[in-house]
């Protein structure tokens, strides 16, 4: 059973598109393949405005090319896909003084009752975000496929399992790097900037305090 429903891709294909938005946030899925890709997704508040797509970069490469999208978009934060040849990519935009994030999908999900890891946690939140009040492009029909590619189940727990990407290639389908990307400015809440402020640094939202984006 698919996770993500068309209905939902749909809704979030017709509302209203908008540029501006804020917190900026980057998601970087990085390849460990040689049929993946490295994409990177760029989110302005509820707006999906940008997949960055690369193929058989090295990690100082595709360190490069982010840097240089980060410098010109000036992300409040950029989530990244640390397992694997990720780490790199990691050390080295840490290295630059770019306020990275690492992701492990395969960690505990902050939800534990609900998710098997964090991977399930971060295609839930993104789930509701394109039923709630998430915008992507109408024209992105790859996008739209993966979105709606992988299954899921329910452990003996009865939390969420999405299916890994190794088994949706079983079933003939092109591991979801778009939507992945796209999940992980989902990774957790980044409070949005105060305008008024010219020092504003990003900050992590306190569990107590209210969510202004995901």
């Amino acid at each position: 059973k698919q996770f993500i429903s068309w209905d939902l891709v749909k809704q979030a294909q017709e509302r209203q598109f908008r540029r501006e938005g804020k917190p900026v946030l980057f998601g970087l899925d990085v390849a460990r393949f040689g049929d993946d890709r490295s994409v990177l997704a760029i989110r302005n508040g509820d707006t999906l405005v940008d997949l960055m797509k690369w193929e058989r970069l090295d990690t100082q490469q595709l360190s490069g090319m982010v840097t240089e999208v980060a410098n010109s978009r000036r992300p409040d934060a950029i989530f990244v896909d640390g397992v694997g040849v990720g780490g790199g990519v990691v050390d080295r935009l840490r290295a630059l003084n770019l306020h990275v994030i690492e992701v492990n999908g395969g960690a505990k999900a902050g939800n534990d009752a609900r998710y098997v890891n964090k991977r399930a946690e971060m295609w839930g939140r993104m789930k509701e975000w394109l039923a709630g009040r998430g915008v992507i492009s109408p024209h992105d029909i790859e996008l739209a496929a993966e979105l709606t590619g992988p299954f899921y189940s329910f452990d003996a727990s009865n939390r969420i399992l999405l299916e890994k990407k190794e088994d949706m290639k079983k079933r003939g389908l092109r591991s979801p790097d778009l939507a992945d990307a796209l999940s992980m400015t989902f990774a957790q809440p980044i409070a949005a900037p105060d305008i008024s402020s010219a020092m504003w640094e990003p900050q992590f939202v306190e569990p107590d305090a209210p969510v202004l984006d995901w």
